[in-house]
């Protein structure tokens, strides 16, 4: 049995876009933005073209090997946004990252 999505992940609101000051301190907090809105994208588009993956009764009807491999997306995907906000969180914590970057 593999593990399944929850219904629909509840929306989340996106981490503001990192400002010039931030993005001087630690740059990559911009590619960080953009994956987490990709994440962001993708869960609900996964769930749109496998709706079995909403359904109430995780097993009804049996999972396709896309069903199973978008679940797994979902999965990991959430993982990742979790692990993007503990690096913020780390970094927000950091005396060392307080001066801009030496460009």
């Amino acid at each position: 049995m593999t593990r399944r999505a929850p219904r629909a992940p509840a929306p989340r609101a996106l981490v503001p876009a990192p400002g010039v000051r931030q993005l001087g301190v630690a740059l990559e907090l911009g590619v960080l933005a953009i994956l987490e809105a990709a994440i962001q994208t993708a869960i609900p588009a996964l769930l749109a073209a496998q709706p079995e993956l909403c359904a109430a009764d995780a097993d009804a009807g049996g999972s396709s090997p896309c069903s199973r491999c978008a679940d797994q997306a979902i999965h990991l995907g959430l993982e990742l946004r979790a692990a993007i906000n503990r690096y913020r969180l780390a970094l927000a914590d950091d005396p060392q990252r307080d001066h801009p970057l030496p460009f």
